[in-house]
């Protein structure tokens, strides 16, 4: 009906409403020239159809929560700058100054090496999809065997590749390798946040998805030097989190047997400073994360596993304190018996 009306209403103009092509303007059915803009006609046919209210703006949809790296984009976009990658030499720099060296002046017109070339690989975005590719520009940057590094240049690396945990185009060996080259002291901060943003990831999936969720082997790598990489004493909460993971499955109670004999190196320094108080304080907390992993109601083999964690720690707060340990329940004799003979 609504078209009828509209069609009756057009119909009934002897004139037409639109401009021809060239002409000053259009008559209107009274006679009066006017022009009907699009905002017009959409106007005129909404009256037709009985609709006087004024158009509410539709708001957009929300915008998915997105996680970003400014580490790794500062750094993508400062690379970008100084390595046009395909593009020819830039017509519009200005000339260097006169007092410029021609050394200085080679080195500015060198093309970039082959490590430049692979760290804006690294740095793109998004990264690269091909695992072993990846593999082989990180090893273009860094040797294979860098531990402990704190180049910022690696950080970004490390945080670009790991933006596709879990999903399509990640690259879980690339992304493992080079938070293993990282040096944890130094990026704690950054070690505690990127294990947060996956166990946060990976808990939402498990209470709202019926399937069980599978992880690469690198995928588990990267947890496991997540987690190692950050003090037992100073993030419970994240570290406890990570026990909820049924994904890692068993391999979470040698995360658990482990943290004894990573908090004896990490206390080395206090000790041998005389920091005992400081260094029992951190044993303290240590316990804090066993007592909560060690939930009635999570899964038994990882209750028992914490207990017996905390055991340790308890012995290893005793040797800092410089107390000696309670002997040993000695056992009872065995009864005498005759030796055999050979043959006999």
């Amino acid at each position: 009906m609504v078209a009828t009306n509209r069609l009756g209403y057009l119909g009934a103009m002897s004139m037409p409403l639109f401009r021809p092509h060239g002409a000053a303007g259009a008559i209107s059915p009274h006679g009066a020239v006017s022009e009907l803009t699009c905002a017009e006609l959409a106007k005129l046919l909404r009256r037709l159809d009985g609709d006087d209210a004024t158009e509410q703006p539709t708001e957009p949809p929300p915008i998915a929560a997105t996680i970003t790296w400014p580490v790794a984009d500062d750094l993508a976009s400062q690379l970008a700058e100084s390595l046009p990658l395909g593009a020819g030499p830039s017509h519009d720099a200005p000339p260097p100054p006169e007092s410029e060296s021609k050394s200085a002046a080679e080195d500015r017109e060198k093309p970039p090496s082959q490590r430049d070339l692979a760290l804006a690989a690294l740095l793109a975005d998004p990264p690269p999809h091909d695992d072993d590719a990846t593999l082989d520009l990180l090893y273009t940057c860094w040797p294979r065997q860098t531990l402990g590094a704190t180049d910022p240049d690696l950080l970004a690396v490390a945080s670009n590749l790991a933006r596709c945990f879990g999903r399509p185009g990640k690259t879980p060996m690339a992304a493992a390798r080079a938070w293993r080259m990282l040096d944890p002291g130094t990026f704690e901060a950054e070690f505690s946040a990127l294990l947060e943003t996956i166990v946060g990831a990976i808990d939402d999936w498990q209470a709202h998805q019926s399937e069980f969720l599978i992880l690469d082997f690198g995928e588990i790598d990267l947890i496991e030097i997540l987690f190692e990489g950050l003090h037992p004493g100073r993030h419970q909460h994240v570290l406890a989190s990570v026990m909820s993971i049924k994904a890692l499955s068993h391999r979470r109670l040698g995360l658990l047997r482990r943290v004894p004999a990573r908090l004896r190196r990490l206390l080395e320094p206090l000790v041998e400073a005389g920091q005992r108080e400081a260094a029992l304080e951190e044993l303290a907390h240590a316990k804090e994360l066993m007592r909560r992993v060690a939930d009635p109601l999570g899964f038994a083999p990882i209750i028992e596993t914490a207990e017996r964690t905390a055991q340790e720690l308890d012995k290893l707060a005793r040797q800092v304190a410089g107390e000696s340990a309670p002997p040993a329940a000695t056992p009872p004799l065995a009864a005498s018996l005759p030796l055999g003979r050979i043959g006999g």
